[in-house]
């Protein structure tokens, strides 16, 4: 949507680029990259280089959720019961509440 889109595109070609990502890499940011040789200095001038790092590697990554066309719209009212609850602590009242103000979208979700 900019109007500087060959720009943009350049940008993040630097981003993504091995000697970018090397760099990120050795100081302890997790590489966009999968490639052996930016993940092999993951963390070398971190603090934490005597840690073993490399065991964020180990495991492959869970898969991202499959979000449904309601996640969207659900996500306003709960987002507004956090704070309420950490202020007021009345739990069952307030998620009461965004459970049926979560239950009035659905239905009008539905409806469309």
């Amino acid at each position: 949507m900019s109007k500087q889109k060959d720009q943009a595109m350049k940008a993040i070609a630097y981003l993504l680029s091995d000697e970018v990502q090397t760099k990120l890499s050795r100081i302890g940011v997790m590489p966009v990259l999968q490639k052996e040789a930016v993940i092999q200095v993951y963390g070398q001038d971190s603090l934490f280089k005597d840690k073993n790092l490399k065991a964020a590697f180990y495991n492959n990554f869970a898969p991202i959720p499959f979000k449904s066309r309601y996640d969207s719209t659900l996500l306003t009212p709960y987002a507004k019961t956090v704070p309420k609850v950490v202020m007021d602590g009345d739990y069952n009242t307030i998620f009461r509440a965004a459970e049926e103000e979560t239950n009035k979208k659905i239905e009008a979700a539905k409806a469309k």
